[in-house]
């Protein structure tokens, strides 16, 4: 499976590309817990919830919105994690 990072999530990561090994199906959320330490935390809250300022798509489609708990992934997706840019005042 690969997963790509986009924006500051790369510098995170060190790579703009992983690719993880996984046997059959898991659950989105503990794939997103195999990453190394220094993604994992800014994709995940301490609460282990995924963070609201990450968008996810796997295989070109926004996930979040269709619930997380209910997402599975195979070893043939493609996950990108995107962070949600916030604005201030305009």
């Amino acid at each position: 499976m690969k997963i790509e990072f986009i924006g500051p999530l790369k510098k995170a990561a060190g790579v703009s590309e992983l690719e993880l090994k996984i046997d059959g199906e898991k659950k989105l959320l503990e794939v997103l817990k195999m990453l190394p330490e220094s993604i994992k935390k800014r994709i995940l809250e301490s609460s282990g919830k995924i963070s609201p300022d990450i968008m996810i798509l796997v295989n070109g489609v926004e996930v979040k919105s269709l619930g997380l708990e209910n997402i599975h992934v195979k070893e043939s997706d493609r996950i990108v994690l995107i962070p949600v840019i916030h604005g201030g005042s305009v």
